[in-house]
């Protein structure tokens, strides 16, 4: 889910969130690059209904993308913001911790409905880490990730933003980020 935008309608499919039967839309959004990552400029989000309803007009999103695993969505408007912070936290070889953190001011609403959305919350992680589980499983009979077109530029991104990392650090010298101000496209 970090960085691949186009499992979204193949993976949460809920009715409140993204129904099959809305079928995939063209996504354009403008990406930059921010410290030791990148970043998906200021947008209207994708699931604005939800956003509308839960905190009424004039919403944005932003998510920002960091090594070595992290991710911070920040949606708001004037009344209030909603923040999710993911961590991936590897404990061995074969094993990562996924931690995710939400905080939000500015809206009752959220408060009230909150029996409802903490179980929202966890199916919808658990498809994510479901999906994860499951190209695990196939690694070993992989001789490598297929990358294709704009939709897996983020994940060409993460590769490329790890070696120079490692090469920032084997040659101690200061991180280059590889990530260039672009718009990105693809169906979702």
């Amino acid at each position: 889910g970090f960085i691949d935008p186009g499992h979204v309608p193949f993976v949460h499919d809920q009715w409140w969130w993204r129904p099959r039967s809305a079928g995939l839309k063209l996504k354009d959004k403008q990406f930059e690059p921010v410290l030791h990552g990148w970043a998906i400029t200021k947008h209207k989000p994708s699931s604005a209904a939800l956003y509308k309803f839960l905190f009424g007009e004039g919403v944005t999103s932003e998510i920002v993308f960091k090594l070595p695993g992290f991710r911070w969505e920040t949606v708001e408007n004037a009344k209030g913001q909603f923040i999710t912070v993911s961590c991936m936290t590897p404990m061995d070889a074969k094993t990562t911790l996924i931690t995710q953190i939400t905080y939000w001011t500015g809206n009752p609403l959220i408060d009230l409905l909150r029996p409802i959305l903490i179980p929202a919350a966890n199916k919808f992680l658990s498809q994510d880490m479901r999906i994860v589980n499951l190209q695990g499983t196939s690694a070993p009979f992989m001789k490598g990730m297929m990358m294709l077109g704009q939709v897996d530029e983020q994940a060409k991104w993460y590769y490329k933003s790890k070696r120079e990392w490692h090469a920032s650090r084997t040659q101690k010298r200061f991180y280059e980020n590889p990530v260039v101000p672009t718009t990105l496209k693809w169906l979702s």
